[in-house]
């Protein structure tokens, strides 16, 4: 609180008796009355007066006029300077404020100096412990959660925080860092920790009849936020709703809260493929930034892009919900979160703690690859439910029941099609069948035979996709066996046997076939050194081979040697040659030029130490550091 000549409290009193029982144009009627009244008993030149243009400088920036805020702020500055000079706490606090005003006009750089300039203030002081010093710390990190430096934000929240709950004056302040706290997190991705911190904050403001604070509803949006980050549509769009009523209730519709308020429906309208309340809520905080900021702001720009888009998908009929760019893995997680919402919670109560569910086996959309055109057939709303056999048992085929009438059609996509070859991916699973099924165990392996048994991509079908939620830990603690992938032996077994098959196909039997005119025993020999050399490049990575369909694009993405080859593999298999040369002659380079990348690997990594140029050389090296003996005894060849 600002230090005084006369004492302000009266009249700041007599302002906060009439917030919630005016309209926003009668509350500014009223506070400038009493600043008036102030000016007119006491002067316009002391600290006591400076607290009361605070306090209408507050009220302009909370209703979005943001110059006229600045004005009263600024001149509370030259008010506290005159009196007291800038090295002191009157003069950091009113500095806060203002540069709060200059982050909400969006003006970060000015703002982000006056923030620091207010820390630095309070740590002259000695107020590094107090809520006045908290504030700035947490109006800092709003700012930086607008400049989505979420780490530097999470730092400041969480030292605002243990500020906040050392004094524990004022339960809305703490609530509030809470709620700034979780939204960090959210951005951050740490959800489940911001789920927590949410309901603690929501719970201090319910406990403690706070509903009416200022904050409440920034709490309730955040909340909302939580909500829409991990799926559950629902009770986001039902809490979004309730933060924008309270918005409007506030502060009307012309304002920046409000705004975003809007935004955040407009968002998961959006999300959900309802492109008409998008484009109405779009259109509602548009119309609210013009208000605010008017034509040519940033803002207004950027929210004119974002309801010219969802008009434009208006225009193209895409109302019904089948957003081209909606993925197989989003839909799986909105018709799961429908289900459990639904379903589970409502009819299996007491399985509903007892399910892990996710999108992982066979399909593209498993690996995040699928497209318009993997439409045509197995894709559509589902997901997998995996319960142990005793709960399978008993209610897994009345659960699938459930599952099959919401799946049937949902957010205008139509049911998979099953054909008989894809019968049973998706649905009510057992878990030790799901697992026995691709790798011929309903237990993890735990011998090197067992390991060397089981088909590579079989065990990248286990391995991919997402689980969404696993109550047991059931499913995730087997699927965590075989992600830590093969045991060392296993692993070098299978590099060696890949670079002899590359060798034996491509640097031998290639250039061979050629010189014979086996075109077709040369492509099979080109087909043999692919599929080898990208199941090297996986095993270099510690990652599984997907299918064969998708084993080139896969490996793209992997830091050794995913890149290099991917391009030289797509120039390998074109019908293209080189200058002066044939594309025989040019693919026999290229199987070479793949073959000396492999074994610069390998010396780098200590696997081998021949000098040969020949890539069987270095198999039988690899093979030779295998430490069980009946693995290193088997033919290199051998997978």
């Amino acid at each position: 609180m600002i230090s005084v000549n006369f004492d302000p409290e009266v009249f700041i009193e007599e302002i906060d008796s009439k917030y919630g029982k005016l309209s926003v144009d009668d509350m500014e009627k009223h506070i400038l009355a009493v600043v008036k009244k102030a000016a007119s008993r006491y002067g316009e030149d002391s600290t006591g007066f400076a607290a009361l243009l605070n306090e209408l400088a507050g009220f302009y920036r909370s209703t979005s006029r943001y110059k006229k805020a600045e004005e009263a702020f600024g001149k509370a500055l030259v008010i506290i300077e005159k009196a007291e000079g800038r090295n002191n706490s009157n003069y950091a606090t009113t500095l806060n404020n203002l540069a709060g005003v200059f982050r909400m006009a969006g003006d970060h750089a000015k703002a982000e100096q006056m923030f620091l300039e207010a820390i630095e203030l309070y740590k002259n002081a000695s107020m590094e412990g107090s809520l006045a010093y908290s504030s700035a710390l947490n109006n800092l990190g709003l700012l930086y959660m607008e400049t989505r430096d979420y780490g530097k934000a999470a730092v400041l929240f969480g030292e605002a925080n243990a500020i906040a709950k050392k004094e524990g004056k004022d339960p809305a302040v703490y609530a509030t860092g809470l709620g700034n706290l979780a939204a960090a997190y959210i951005g951050l991705g740490w959800t489940e920790e911001a789920g927590r911190l949410l309901s603690e904050a929501v719970e201090l403001y319910r406990d403690n009849g706070l509903e009416d604070n200022f904050h409440y509803p920034s709490a309730i949006s955040t909340l909302g936020l939580f909500h829409f980050s991990t799926g559950n549509y629902p009770e986001a769009e039902k809490l979004f709703i309730q933060a924008l009523e309270l918005r409007e209730k506030d502060f009307g519709r012309k304002n920046h809260e409000f705004a975003k308020a809007c935004d955040n429906l407009s968002v998961l309208y959006e999300k959900t493929g309802d492109y008409a309340r998008a484009e109405k809520y779009a259109r509602q905080s548009l119309e609210s930034l013009l208000s605010v900021f008017g034509e040519g702001h940033p803002n207004c720009k950027k929210s004119a892009e974002a309801l010219e888009s969802l008009q434009e998908r208006l225009k193209e009929g895409s109302s019904a919900g089948k957003s081209s760019d909606t993925t197989g893995m989003e839909l799986a997680f909105l018709t799961f979160m429908q289900f459990s919402a639904e379903t589970l919670c409502r009819k299996f109560p007491e399985y509903s703690g007892r399910i892990a569910a996710g999108l992982v086996g066979e399909g593209s959309e498993c690996l995040g690859f699928d497209d318009e055109t993997s439409r045509d057939h197995d894709w559509g709303p589902s997901f997998c439910i995996w319960l142990s056999k005793e709960d399978f048992e008993k209610v897994g085929a009345e659960m699938q029941k459930e599952y099959d009438k919401l799946c049937r059609s949902f957010l205008g996509f139509e049911s998979r099609q099953e054909s008989i070859y894809s019968a049973g991916r998706r649905g009510i699973m057992e878990t030790g069948s799901f697992y026995r099924k691709y790798i011929g165990l309903d237990r993890p392996p735990m011998t090197l035979r067992e390991w060397r048994a089981i088909p590579e991509t079989n065990l990248s079908v286990v391995t991919n996709g997402k689980v969404f939620i696993d109550s047991l830990g059931e499913f995730s603690s087997f699927r965590k066996a075989l992600k830590a992938y093969y045991p060392a032996d296993v692993r070098l077994k299978k590099l060696a046997a890949r670079c002899a098959l590359m060798a034996q196909a491509g640097q031998y039997n290639y250039p061979r076939c050629i010189k014979r005119g086996e075109h077709v025993a040369a492509q099979q020999a080109l087909a043999g050194f692919t599929d080898a050399a990208v199941s090297a490049v996986f095993l270099l990575n510690r990652e599984y081979k997907p299918f064969y369909k998708w084993m080139h694009r896969a490996m793209k993405g992997l830091p050794v040697l995913g890149e290099e080859l991917h391009g030289m593999l797509s120039e390998l298999v074109s019908e293209n040659g080189a200058a002066g040369k044939t594309v025989h002659e040019r693919r026999a380079e290229i199987i070479e030029e793949i073959c000396q990348l492999m074994i610069v690997e390998l010396k780098s990594r200590g696997m081998s130490s021949s000098a040969s140029d020949f890539l069987l050389d270095h198999a039988h090296e690899v093979q030779s550091g295998i430490a069980d003996q009946e693995t290193r005894q088997l033919h290199v060849m051998a997978d």
